[in-house]
């Protein structure tokens, strides 16, 4: 598998670059799964009858293709090939379910790029591909397409929309798939309550997430500090704004000393932006404002 030069047949291309793009997963290298994954898609449609006979082959790489594409911030390609996509899956309709991953991948594109209101059309769309076709879509896939909804929809200030889906994901599925995306979620889920001023409710939410985290036995210290911050909080006057300035400014700091750390880094990234939700109540200014602007500075291919 070392040498690209020596799978000759088509199969043995085909074995080939499924291996390279299954172990770049795993290693979480994308510009090398973007790389097998264009090989991959170009080999299957340089023998047009093989995309209908290897027609799941041929969208599931299609599939990972978008995914590649958007992670390493290709916004062309992405665009390209999730068109191609969708082209595919009406020509095979048995593999429309299939389409729910080149759906994640647009979303979060999206939002990376600050352009909400482009993703929140992709994520009305996803909705409705998930309704059609929930028996057939695996539990990780709707778990992260869920927490993708209820982002986009928290960040254009549609509560009720995210509360919405917060509960489907925290309600509907087993806690012990996809452990992280579902602590994030519940995270996630409490700063929705803050944002709709459920005080009340908080206490409840922060014991339910502590448990969760105790039975997941590992807690990151991103986790740790966003805890901390809203345990603080239940001691403190939300309504006297320099007393809940001064917490959030404290968060902030914790947060940025984190950032050393590559696997912490990667969470306050991925997952939600943390940072930016915390300026925003510091600054007064809406959430979305301020991710715009920090989306202006990413450098795209």
């Amino acid at each position: 598998l070392a040498d690209e030069k020596q799978p000759c047949t088509y199969e043995e291309k085909l074995h080939y670059l499924k291996t390279h793009i299954h172990f770049c997963s795993i290693t979480r290298n994308m510009r090398h799964s973007y790389l097998y994954s264009q090989k991959l898609v170009e080999l299957i449609a340089s023998q047009p009858n093989r995309i209908y006979e290897e027609r799941a082959d041929y969208v599931t790489s299609l599939n990972n293709l978008v995914l590649a594409a958007s992670s390493i911030m290709k916004p062309d390609k992405t665009q390209d090939v999730f068109d191609k996509l969708q082209k595919a899956v009406i020509r095979f309709p048995s593999e429309r379910h299939r389409i729910i991953l080149g759906y994640n991948a647009m979303l979060n594109m999206y939002m990376k790029k600050g352009l909400f209101s482009e993703g929140r059309l992709y994520a009305l769309e996803a909705e409705e591909l998930l309704r059609e076709y929930e028996e057939k879509i695996p539990a990780p896939v709707k778990i992260v397409l869920l927490y993708n909804l209820a982002r986009i929809y928290f960040i254009t200030d549609d509560y009720k929309y995210s509360n919405r889906v917060l509960n489907q994901l925290l309600n509907e599925t087993a806690p012990e798939v996809m452990e992280d995306v579902q602590a994030a979620a519940r995270i996630l889920n409490l700063i929705l309550h803050y944002e709709l001023e459920h005080y009340d409710l908080l206490p409840y939410l922060l014991r339910r997430i502590y448990y969760f985290l105790r039975k997941r036995k590992r807690i990151y210290k991103l986790e740790s500090i966003l805890l901390r911050f809203f345990d603080t909080l239940l001691s403190v006057n939300v309504h006297i704004k320099s007393e809940l300035i001064d917490v959030l400014k404290k968060m902030k700091s914790e947060l940025e000393k984190i950032t050393d750390s590559p696997k912490e880094t990667a969470a306050l990234e991925y997952y939600f932006a943390y940072l930016s939700w915390i300026e925003s109540k510091i600054e007064n200014r809406p959430f979305a404002d301020i991710m715009k602007e920090k989306a202006v500075e990413i450098k795209y291919d």
